[in-house]
């Protein structure tokens, strides 16, 4: 990505819009920077710990502050092909680069903040605030020498190492200083010291050339995809940055209660490992040639559903996922509760079981892994698709109303069940391949006849209701029925009309669903993944021109390739959880889709991707 020059006017709000932060991490965990050099957000030592600066949250949620004192011009941008922050910072005086990154190799989670001052000179200001444990504990601040502060609370010390003298009142450490032109100076945050001897400047630039060598060379693997390869790069790049690399998890987003409206109370944590989000996530990934996340992936599954067959998991097997509230911050935008934990997890979500069956079987067709050790395990997940299918759910959308029987789930069932017989058939396993086609058939012909409106002249939310839901656009690409099908294609039709949100002429930012009672007050805004759907389909259908319209507008609403849960086009501003691995995912595939039709159409060959999402 480009440059991109910051707005630093904060709102009246005293929050910076989400569209302005910044994600980066080491796959363990997330930090997330805001336009003026604050690190706003940051767990450690993992996605799903408490929180050691929270400010995105609370005014008083603790933050690492790395400031011009004179007033500034700011652009950021990623160094190309990585998840490293570059900051170009220029005032009256002089000019410097800050790089922000993450450590990928060391002991445990670091975060790291280099300077370099290359024109005249720089006045810059630092303050730490550190505030363990989501700021409901104090930690006790000692200085064994002006450059290393610790903070204690129970078993954990956090140090601040730093080549420049840090000064300590009560709990919370500042600086202040002059640099001349060719300085550099840098701080690291840990849970350990890490090298605090004189030569760890030195140490400090190594780590950050094999972190930039990390990344660069994992991106190798991705496909250059021409117009649109810098997103799917940022993409991709995303989503292994929310993958917890001891376990295999991958997590929904790094961050906990970013509100879906102003001041509303739909905030939900999404630091957990959902096996939808996550199977998705290994299926893009897998597109773009990176099958060995899902080794692992499905490892950690296994581990999990033996403990709890739950939709969603902490990234360490047997962690915790109970539901609690905060009791003193305030939320993003004054929007509270702040939430821990996420009581989705004990739902009934039978979409689940195909969505997983789907994603094993897009990532071992092109191997000859041996899957007796997960045959068990993924003939049960159809197992349960074919005895539950008939009965209502939460579904995709997790609704905390009364269970529905969603036509989606309904579909995901079919592909449980056509998944697992394709895996049973390719490596001779033993499984009831006549029950499975005969209950798939069924149910796939309900879908077809019951899941149709002649009324609305398109494909609904639950059977005998004319409710429309985004998740039907997906019906194609799960192989249910043909895109160019005339019912599909009045589909798509009726939901740009009736899911438009205002403020969108195109037809592109779609609600989830409309008139539905999900057991949830307030309200929400365009939901980002559904427009990837809308895409990805119309390609399906020949609607190439208008499907590639519709992708570069909605990669241009994202000046650093990040995208959220939910986007407002009348205030241009993101809502809900931010990075969004859902989003992401959904840009990947959307871009695919609309490259595949491209190259169809064209009698072209395909770019270099293993295993192309497409109809099956």
């Amino acid at each position: 990505m480009a440059w991109t020059h910051e707005k630093l006017e904060k709102p009246r709000t005293g929050f910076w819009p989400i569209n302005q932060y910044m994600a980066l991490g080491d796959m363990r965990t997330s930090a997330l920077i805001g336009p003026d050099g604050s690190v706003d957000w940051l767990c450690l030592p993992q996605f799903d710990s408490g929180s050691v600066f929270g400010r995105i949250l609370d005014k008083d949620g603790g933050a690492f502050e790395l400031t011009a004192v004179e007033p500034a011009e700011v652009w950021r941008r990623y160094w190309p092909h990585t998840n490293v922050i570059e900051t170009r910072v220029n005032t009256r005086q002089g000019t410097w680069i800050i790089r922000d990154w993450m450590s990928y190799d060391s002991v445990s989670p670091r975060l790291n903040r280099r300077i370099r001052v290359i024109r005249g000179g720089a006045h810059i200001r630092v303050s730490v605030k550190l505030r363990p444990e989501y700021g409901l504990v104090t930690a006790q601040l000692a200085a064994p020498s002006p450059f290393h502060i610790t903070w204690t609370h129970n078993a954990h010390v956090w140090h601040l190492v730093s080549d420049f003298p840090l000064h300590p009142i009560d709990t919370d450490v500042y600086g202040e200083f002059i640099l001349d032109a060719g300085t550099t100076g840098g701080f690291s945050l840990g849970l350990d010291p890490g090298n605090d001897s004189g030569e760890w400047l030195e140490q400090q630039l190594l780590d950050l050339n094999n972190t930039v060598k990390f990344w660069q060379d994992w991106m190798q693997m991705c496909p250059d995809e021409g117009n649109y390869s810098e997103y799917i790069e940022r993409s991709a790049l995303t989503l292994k940055l929310l993958t917890y690399a001891p376990t295999g998890a991958i997590v929904a987003a790094p961050t906990t209660s970013l509100p879906e409206d102003p001041g509303g109370v739909r905030n939900w944590d999404y630091r957990y490992s959902w096996l939808r989000d996550a199977s998705m996530t290994l299926m893009a990934l897998h597109w773009l040639g990176h099958p060995h996340e899902g080794q692992a992936f499905f490892r950690w599954m296994l581990t999990c559903c033996a403990v709890d067959r739950l939709v969603l998991h902490p990234v360490v097997p047997g962690g915790l996922v109970h539901e609690w509230e905060h009791p003193a911050w305030r939320g993003y935008e004054d929007a509270h509760p702040v939430r821990i934990g996420n009581q989705a997890a004990t739902q009934r979500q039978f979409d689940v079981y195909g969505e997983v069956l789907d994603a094993a079987w897009q990532h071992f067709q092109y191997d000859d892994t041996d899957l007796s050790d997960l045959w068990p395990f993924f003939t049960e997940l159809a197992e349960e698709a074919a005895l539950h299918w008939t009965e209502p759910d939460e579904g995709i959308w997790e609704t905390r109303g009364e269970p529905q029987h969603f036509l989606y789930s309904k579909a995901q069932c079919w592909v449980a069940l056509d998944r697992a017989q394709k895996i049973a058939k390719k490596w001779q396993l033993v499984a009831p391949l006549d029950r499975w086609q005969r209950i798939a058939t069924e149910i796939r012909e309900t879908v077809l006849q019951e899941g149709y409106s002649l009324g609305t002249q398109s494909f609904m939310q639950t059977f005998n209701k004319d409710t429309f839901d985004a998740s039907v656009l997906l019906l194609p690409q799960l192989g249910i029925v043909s895109a160019h099908d005339p019912r599909m294609v009045s589909t798509i039709s009726a939901i740009r009309k009736y899911l438009c949100v205002p403020g969108d002429n195109d037809g592109l930012f779609l609600y989830r669903y409309r008139a539905m009672d999900d057991g949830i007050v307030g309200s929400e805004h365009a939901f980002l993944l559904c427009s990837t759907w809308l895409i990805g389909t119309m390609a399906l259908a020949g609607q190439i021109e208008e499907a590639k319209k519709l992708l570069e507008r909605f990669l241009s609403i994202a000046p650093h390739g990040l995208f959220a849960e939910e986007y407002d086009p009348l205030t241009q501003r993101f809502w809900g959880n931010f990075p969004q691995a859902f989003t992401h995912l959904g840009v990947i595939t959307a871009i695919l889709h609309v490259e595949q039709a491209q190259s169809s159409s064209q009698s072209g060959p395909l770019r270099g991707c293993r295993g192309w999402p497409q109809a099956t």
